[in-house]
């Protein structure tokens, strides 16, 4: 049985969502900075290539491709179309998902990225820039010219106006976009996931993502599609529960919906993970 492994800046011992005990291969620290909202680290590791760990949780690392694809669709081997849609992304300070849906063949007309946190996009830009590579340059690559500032609302656009970075609240934004009869054919939910347990600040994270659930269904057209990622297979009760929270909220906002899950083995988490699809009619 190998030693266990002591005095390290970061603990390599991660649990995953089964409770098993997983020893991770990290070997430098490369960035550590704790923002107004969390302790943002970035670490090479030897499978995974860099890794961005929010709060001592594994976000994403430069492998977790399909973690992205996953998020962006149910099937992954097909990309979608999606000309002429209006996106809206909640959180994703990555980068990723923003960078994946500017990649595709046909990729959105209009994509518009809430992330609060403007000390992780600088961190990723800088070293994890790989995750946000498009075809024509890093998303994240907007930070650095002209911003909108109106106090706490930060607005970032591209050159070609394809797509905006809002650094902002995102419960703020879809308020604000219920208040104007704003809508979106495609809303990602790329926040926190279902907490393991819904006690202390657990059950907070979980009232939080409910209330971002009942909130984007009020500001999704007619036919589109919310998603989000959940947990790991582990985590099934959770799931379930937040399955039949997704059923309750749309029964009392009277919508119909139909709803599809998906699951994929996400190389940096080392576990299976949950990923969902509400398609409402």
């Amino acid at each position: 049985m190998p030693p266990i492994c002591r005095g390290l800046q970061m603990s390599p011992y991660i649990y995953t969502t089964g409770d098993r005990i997983l020893e991770y291969p990290f070997t430098k620290l490369i960035h550590h900075r704790v923002s107004k909202y969390q302790t943002i680290q970035i670490y090479d590791t030897v499978d995974f290539g860099r890794v961005l760990v929010l709060d001592g949780e594994i976000n994403i690392a430069e492998s977790d491709i399909i973690y992205t694809q996953s998020l962006r669709s149910s099937n992954t081997n097909q990309p979608p179309d999606l000309d002429g849609q209006k996106v809206l992304i909640l959180g994703g300070g990555d980068g990723a998902l923003l960078a994946e849906l500017l990649n595709l063949h046909t990729p959105p007309e209009h994509t518009t990225m809430v992330e609060l946190d403007a000390e992780v996009m600088e961190a990723v830009l800088e070293f994890m820039p790989s995750v946000a590579q498009s075809k024509n340059g890093n998303v994240l690559s907007v930070l650095k010219g002209p911003c909108e500032d109106r106090g706490e609302l930060k607005t970032y656009r591209s050159e070609c106006g394809n797509y905006e970075i809002l650094e902002w609240d995102a419960v703020k934004y879809l308020n604000h976009c219920k208040k104007e009869n704003r809508e979106f054919d495609i809303i990602y939910s790329d926040l926190t996931d279902l907490p393991l347990d819904t006690t202390g600040s657990s059950l907070e994270n979980l009232e939080f993502l409910k209330n971002i659930l009942g909130l984007s269904l009020q500001v999704l057209k007619k036919g589109g599609r919310w998603s989000c990622h959940l947990t790991g297979r582990g985590n099934q009760e959770a799931v379930e529960d937040f399955l039949s929270s997704v059923r309750k909220m749309a029964n009392q906002l009277s919508l119909e919906v139909e709803l599809e899950t998906c699951e994929q083995f996400v190389p940096s988490f080392m576990e299976t993970w949950v990923f969902l699809h509400v398609y409402l009619k």
